[in-house]
Order: C-alpha cells, then structure tokens, then sequence
C-alpha cells in the first residue's frame, strides 16, 4: 500500500512551492478558473495525499519494528531498540528530503508528531 502512494505522491508531483501563488488575484485573461483549479487540487489532492503518505510510513516502519520483534523472540533489547532507531532516522531521513526537494511540511509534522507516538513505545516496551 505504502509503494502505491509513494507512486500516486510522485505522479500528483506535490510541490507546495509551485502553488504557493494560489490565493493571488486572478489576471484578467481569464485565470479564475485556473485560481479555482489550483485551490481544489491543493487540498484534494496535495494536502490529501501528504497526510496519507504520512501515516502511512510512520505506520509502516512501526509495523516493522513490531513484526522484527515478533518475529525473533531471541533478539537482545539492543538490537530491538538499534532497529527501532535506525528505522526513526531513516523516516527522518526520507522527511529531511521530502522538506527539501518537494517543501513538504505536511508530511513532515504528520511524521514528526504521529511518529512519536507509535515508536516511543515500543521502543521502551
């Protein structure tokens, strides 16, 4: 589901600095509608698809951590806990380049906040 998204984000092309000009007045060549169409693909489909992909990689790196735990009953608390943390840098990682190259700050904050509250515990745990 996740790979889906990742290609549905891709092909949408979320960028928020290109709409950034969405609320300027309309020129008088006719870009009212233009105006109108730039507003409803932002939220329905920019906003939208940025929380998705969001809680859906938070929630896949949590599903992760919980099925390599699961899995490997044997496995010490360091390694649980150095897998649990490798995966919060790498989503940070992905965040960090999603921020940049595609000025994403929806998904960032729907990482930032929901990621530290699925892994915290069950890191401690």
């Amino acid at each position: 589901m996740l790979v889906t998204v990742i290609a549905i984000y891709w092909r949408v092309d979320v960028d928020y600095m290109k709409n950034r000009n969405r609320w300027q007045t309309a020129s008088k060549d006719g870009g009212v509608l233009e105006k109108i169409l730039g507003t409803f693909e932002y939220w329905v489909y920019q906003f939208t698809f940025s929380i998705y992909m969001g809680w859906l990689s938070v929630g896949a790196s949590a599903n992760l951590i919980i099925a390599t735990k699961d899995s490997s009953p044997d496995m010490s608390l360091d390694t649980e806990r150095g897998f649990a943390v490798g995966l919060m840098v790498a989503l940070a990682f992905v965040t960090l380049l999603l921020l940049h190259y595609r000025h994403d700050v929806v998904f960032c904050g729907v990482a930032a906040v929901s990621y530290t509250h699925l892994t915290l515990p069950t890191i401690c745990s």
